[in-house]
């Protein structure tokens, strides 16, 4: 069970980095030279990276993940001046996957019993 939490918040987590990286798009057809694009770029891919980093870190430590995505999920509403559902739907995947992080590592993973060799000798 917690195998599959820890796959659901990978993915959960992935998807969610995908959904903001799909703001960066506007900066094609903006018209900018060929360097005022790559750094608009850079600049509007820099909370992906950030969030591509907490993923890595979730990834080997799911609690401090899982924890530092929930303090993420918080921070539209600290930083940002939108409507209250704009900011949940910029935070609920960063919260969904640090939930599911969380849970997967209260949740003990269940070992099947060792299998005996039948080989017929004592």
């Amino acid at each position: 069970m917690s195998r599959a939490l820890i796959i659901a918040a990978r993915l959960v987590a992935i998807l969610g980095i995908c959904f903001i990286s799909l703001f960066a798009l506007d900066v094609f057809g903006s018209g900018l030279s060929l360097a005022e694009f790559g750094v608009g770029l850079v600049m509007h891919l820099l909370p992906s990276f950030a969030l591509i980093a907490v993923l890595v870190l979730a990834w080997r430590w799911p609690v401090a993940g899982g924890l530092v995505y929930l303090v993420i999920a918080l921070l539209p509403f600290a930083l940002l001046g939108n409507s209250f559902w704009v900011n949940v739907m910029l935070g609920a995947p960063f919260a969904l996957a640090g939930l599911l992080f969380l849970a997967a590592s209260l949740i003990p993973e269940v070992m099947p019993p060792p299998q005996s060799s039948r080989s017929g000798s004592p």
